[in-house]
């Protein structure tokens, strides 16, 4: 059972160790090499989500030099590490309201971070989780949400606006942790939403050619 996700401190070897188990024959279950790696890489994962006619957020992806001048695309914007996954990079200053914030971000994500960052419009909504189970055919469990506590801020007093930070998920000593709070199944969505969020959810598996596995994270607005 494969529950690498990193090796040598680096997540972009994730993928090697299941390329090992296939150079070796030795059976495994999760999601292949290409799987693993399109999904560490948001824009590259975006990209095949949308010719698939899937919704995603606008977006673009900037590198050193700063977001160009002439962005057309409508505040807030989330910033986050271009290539990173379980929420890495991602904290209370990830959601800009201004130039300024937003400039401070992107050369702080690509500073610190070393990568690019992914600036897209923020989905002001409720954050709808679904896992898919099995491959032929893949099924979606019923869904998974996390709510937003109101009101709740982070270590530095900074207002919580409603996404999942790296704290929220690995830091139990946060007050980011404490700012939210899970619930399954969900029980107030229509049975058409809910069908909408998993047949988008199984379209999206089958896009990124994922297998045995996965979670599909969907922003729901209001």
């Amino acid at each position: 059972m494969n529950l690498v996700e990193f090796f040598r401190d680096d997540i972009e070897n994730e993928m090697c160790v299941p390329a090992l188990f296939e150079l070796l024959g030795v059976s495994y279950t999760g999601n292949r090499p290409l799987a693993l790696s399109l999904c560490q890489k948001k824009p590259h994962a975006k990209a095949l989500l949308a010719a698939a006619g899937l919704p995603v957020p606008r977006g673009v992806v900037v590198e050193r030099g700063g977001a160009p001048a002439d962005l057309a695309l409508r505040y807030p914007l989330m910033v986050k590490p271009a290539y990173d996954d379980a929420s890495g990079g991602i904290d209370a200053g990830s959601v800009c309201h201004s130039r300024a914030e937003l400039d401070a971000r992107v050369a702080m994500v690509v500073g610190e971070h070393g990568m690019p960052a992914l600036i897209e419009e923020y989905i002001d909504g409720r954050e709808i989780h679904c896992a898919i189970l099995g491959n032929d055919p893949a099924i979606a469990l019923p869904l998974y949400e996390m709510q937003f506590k109101d009101g709740s801020v982070d270590n530095d007093g900074r207002p919580m606006p409603k996404i999942i930070t790296y704290r929220a998920k690995w830091d139990p000593y946060s007050r980011d942790y404490y700012a939210m709070e899970s619930r399954c199944p969900v029980d107030d969505l229509s049975p058409a939403v809910v069908s909408n969020i998993q047949a988008i959810a199984l379209r999206a598996y089958q896009t990124l050619g994922c297998r045995d596995y996965a979670r599909i994270d969907i922003r729901v607005r209001p």
